[in-house]
């Protein structure tokens, strides 16, 4: 059983990030089969997953490794399987032995600060999706995008309603919902950083912030989890807010500075798993938000500031939550 959990893992790498298989033989490891990628400039990862904590001569291996794959480096990681309720193992000083432990039995993983974040992203998906596929469940549904998407239109139905119109609507009445005024933020009125983002000025703005956010959001949601999901989103929203207040003083109002913010959490995503996805999907990301910047720059009534500054914010809080959990990581 335990023999058939490893062989899913390796599997899964295979399938999910195109890493290759390879045979080693001559290494007492809890699995002859170990997970090689191609990184750049002639170097190679390699993943073993060990049996124990015992010494093994890993700087043979890794020079064995380079003549067995014909490369200059070779970026070595150990994973240790842990599916028992080994106590030890919690308190035991690992570090140089292996990068993690995959904690079967608690459902989480430690490991030292060696370890690739983006080697832990990959385990925590295909380990995630082993579990998912072992319950017969299926993907999750996006329920914050879902939630975001319902409060956003909830809003805009009563902005109408009081509108009187539900093509266009009513400055004044907006103002009075929350939009971002200079005038009453001034005042103190701090709020409308956060009311503003849920508010829109017709029915096209609120279909195509709605169309985008059902796009974008689930991808932010599955790859960061739905707390740190609404963490980019709202200080990304409140972040162009600001940007808007600082730089403009038109009313403002709408859901696309936090979704600019996703766009930001979504080419940090891409930057970080481009060896495993390729280079294409950065380009795609990256094509995005350009085009849709130049679409800002080039229509009226558009509030240019608040889409860079959602974009900006998104950018580094995601950097932050990144920092974060690798420091929980080398915990």
């Amino acid at each position: 059983m335990e023999e058939v959990f490893v062989k899913n893992i390796i599997q899964g790498f295979n399938r999910y990030y195109s890493y290759g298989i390879i045979e080693l033989n001559d290494y007492k490891l809890r699995s002859n089969w170990a997970l090689v990628k191609s990184l750049a400039f002639n170097e190679k990862r390699v993943i073993v997953f060990v049996n124990t904590l015992d010494d093994i001569d890993y700087l043979a291996m890794a020079s064995n490794l380079k003549i067995m794959l014909n490369c200059e480096e070779i970026e070595l990681f150990r994973i240790l399987i842990k599916d028992k309720k080994d106590e030890y193992l919690n308190t035991i000083d690992y570090e140089g032995k292996v990068e993690l432990i995959l904690d079967v039995y608690n459902k989480k993983i430690a490991g030292s600060g060696l370890i690739s974040e983006e080697v832990v992203q990959e385990l925590l998906n295909v380990t995630n999706s082993l579990q998912s596929e072992a319950a017969g469940k299926s993907e999750p549904k996006p329920c914050i995008t879902y939630s975001l998407i319902a409060l956003n239109v909830l809003m805009f139905i009563i902005t109408a309603f009081l509108s009187q119109n539900f093509i266009d609507s009513d400055k004044n009445v907006l103002i009075k919902l929350g939009a971002k005024y200079n005038e009453l933020i001034s005042k103190g009125e701090y709020y409308r950083f956060i009311t503003s983002m849920f508010l829109h000025g017709g029915l096209l703005h609120v279909v195509l912030n709605m169309y985008s956010l059902y796009f974008i959001g689930p991808l932010i949601e599955k790859v960061f989890g739905r707390v740190k999901y609404l963490i980019i989103y709202f200080i990304s929203g409140i972040t162009a807010a600001i940007f808007s207040y600082l730089f403009s003083d038109s009313v403002s109002i709408g859901a696309s500075g936090a979704i600019f913010g996703l766009l930001g959490a979504t080419l940090i995503f891409a930057v970080k798993v481009r060896n495993a996805l390729g280079k294409e999907f950065l380009r795609s990301v990256v094509s995005v938000i350009a085009i849709n910047l130049f679409i800002g720059l080039t229509m009226p009534n558009i509030d240019n500031y608040a889409h860079l500054g959602g974009l900006i914010g998104g950018v580094i809080v995601t950097l932050l939550l990144s920092m974060i959990k690798q420091s929980e990581v080398a915990r």
